[in-house]
């Protein structure tokens, strides 16, 4: 992957991949089929599903599964325009966020992945590779350093960390 330009979702993967030596470019994710088809990049990091769901599934072969990493998904609202829904929406809004709406999305992203994970090892004209153990725990603990780095910046940022590494907790607890 060394010298290849390939897409990140966040600035964090931006960091890792340039630790790794790979050459990063943000990109929104409409826009990546249209960069990887006129070559602009040779490819994009993202979930197995979001290769179909994007039209990517059709204009790449090759796979490499590294899972260092993920981005988060969060609904915000500004308290203002929250406020001003109607009451049935607050309270519809209030009683299916959280942890509820987590393990939801977790479970169907997951599902999603899942198959088309299958859907891409089973196919013969595609070649799938995962990293060995130790290309893994490399990664990983580039990774890894990024993320403290990012968290040592902002005492915010050391916050937000530990909040999500705790609700992560949490979840995996119940799976």
């Amino acid at each position: 992957m060394r010298g290849k330009k390939i897409r990140a979702n966040s600035l964090i993967e931006v960091k890792t991949l340039d630790a790794l030596g790979i050459e990063s470019v943000v990109l929104p994710i409409n826009e990546i089929a249209r960069a990887i088809s006129q070559g602009a990049i040779d490819g994009t990091t993202m979930p197995p599903g979001s290769l179909f769901d994007y039209g990517i599934s059709r204009l790449t072969k090759y796979l490499y599964v590294s899972p260092i990493g993920a981005a988060p998904l969060n609904f915000l609202m500004n308290r203002e325009r929250f406020e001003s829904l109607p009451t049935a929406g607050r309270d519809a809004i209030r009683k299916f966020s959280g942890g509820w709406t987590a393990a939801r999305f977790v479970d169907a992203y997951g599902a999603r992945n899942n198959s088309a994970m299958a859907q891409l090892e089973s196919d013969p004209l595609r070649t799938v590779i995962f990293p060995s153990q130790a290309e893994l725990e490399a990664a990983r603990g580039i990774f890894r350093a990024v993320v403290q780095t990012w968290s040592a910046v902002n005492p915010r940022h050391s916050e937000l960390l530990r909040l999500t590494e705790t609700e992560i907790g949490k979840l995996r607890a119940t799976r």
